[in-house]
């Protein structure tokens, strides 16, 4: 993957830090931008996680941005009605932006008894799009509405169950039709367990401790043991 890191007082990027203990060395930097490119190992884990640029004259601020399993697109330049979506085929992850007063709108097609579950990582990633979800029908009937969802720190997510085959529209918009070049989100479409929360929120170190979890899908979630070394 090829990283470009845009900002300022980049001619002089030294390494590329992550979350997951890689770094690299610009292959490109000036002014205002720098790339890095690198291979992210099969186990670092699936989520959020971090990067930081290192330089001689100091270090950038944490920017967040998801590993994932899902195969990513882009959004497309449509004019966000429901009449023209942009086609999807799932699962999927589409990273976007939301511009002043407009929305994002997708299509994909489903069938009867299937369940996908649907989210939008924005504020968690420290976007200020305070994103808000709508799943319709073709004919334009909503289906599912999702806002703050809880634990999700103000991003939205659902999970559906859809009764007959055919398709389906799903738009994206903050909730109060603001936006701009820092409003950008992460949309996920496909099978995932939709789990929020962990319980309890601490465990003691040098004990095995049981790890149970809440959210919009339980059921997709084992309880998990936790032997933190002492």
């Amino acid at each position: 993957v090829d990283f470009v890191v845009v900002g300022r007082h980049l001619e002089s990027a030294s390494q590329l830090w992550t979350s997951w203990g890689q770094a690299a060395a610009p292959t490109q930097a000036d002014a205002q931008s720098a790339r890095f490119s690198m291979t992210i190992p099969a186990d670092v884990p699936l989520g959020i996680q971090a990067v930081r640029v290192l330089s001689p004259g100091g270090v950038s601020e944490l920017q967040l941005f998801v590993i994932d399993d899902l195969a990513a697109a882009l959004e497309g330049s449509g004019d966000g009605s429901v009449e023209t979506p942009q086609p999807l085929n799932l699962p999927c992850a589409v990273d976007g932006r939301i511009e002043k007063l407009t929305r994002d709108v997708y299509r994909f097609e489903a069938r009867a008894g299937e369940r996908l579950s649907i989210e939008v990582l924005a504020r968690r990633l420290g976007s200020p799009l305070d994103p808000a979800l709508f799943l319709y029908r073709q004919d334009g009937r909503e289906l599912a509405y999702a806002d703050d969802t809880e634990g999700l720190s103000g991003d939205a997510q659902m999970c559906h169950t859809f009764d007959h085959d055919g398709t389906y529209v799903l738009e994206v918009r903050d909730i109060r039709y603001e936006g701009g070049d820092r409003h950008v989100y992460r949309l996920r479409i496909g099978d995932f367990p939709c789990v929020n929360v962990p319980f309890p929120m601490g465990v003691r170190r040098g004990e095995r401790t049981r790890i149970d979890f809440a959210g919009l899908s339980v059921d997709d979630a084992n309880p998990a043991w936790s032997h933190v070394p002492a």
